[in-house]
């Protein structure tokens, strides 16, 4: 139906990609000079607190899916960084790795963040227009 297309499989992809960059991707950073898995877990956790809680202010004008792509983009890029491909954009010296996870987790956290507010958001506006299942 309406929710479960529209709501619930982007926001699980969302989701699943998150959990599959902090638990399984992150950790692989964990040796210098990367940041420590803890640095990254605080990072993302500020993004995700300041994309929740800007939901009173403004609402991203985008569609669940969009999260949900943006976030595979996001696991896909960590992933890489993770194996530390040849060709990565990022170059080896210390500050710039670090810099590059940290800008990365943050982001990770906002696009999260921003999709489970938008979304119970469009959901609680549609249950107050009646387009509900």
């Amino acid at each position: 139906g309406f929710l479960v297309g529209r709501f619930v499989l982007p926001l699980a992809l969302v989701y699943y990609f998150e959990y599959s960059m902090n638990q399984g991707l992150a950790p692989a950073l964990d040796s210098p000079p990367a940041p420590s898995y803890a640095v990254y877990q605080v990072c993302y956790q500020v993004g995700v607190l300041i994309s929740r809680s800007s939901l009173l202010l403004f609402r991203v004008p985008l569609p669940p899916w969009a999260f949900a792509i943006m976030q595979a983009c996001n696991a896909a890029v960590l992933a890489l960084r993770a194996v530390r491909a040849g060709w990565f954009p990022w170059p080896a010296r210390a500050g710039l790795d670090f810099a590059g996870v940290v800008v990365l987790a943050v982001w990770e956290g906002l696009v999260g963040g921003a999709a489970y507010g938008n979304a119970f958001a469009a959901v609680r506006d549609a249950a107050a227009g009646g387009d509900v299942e």
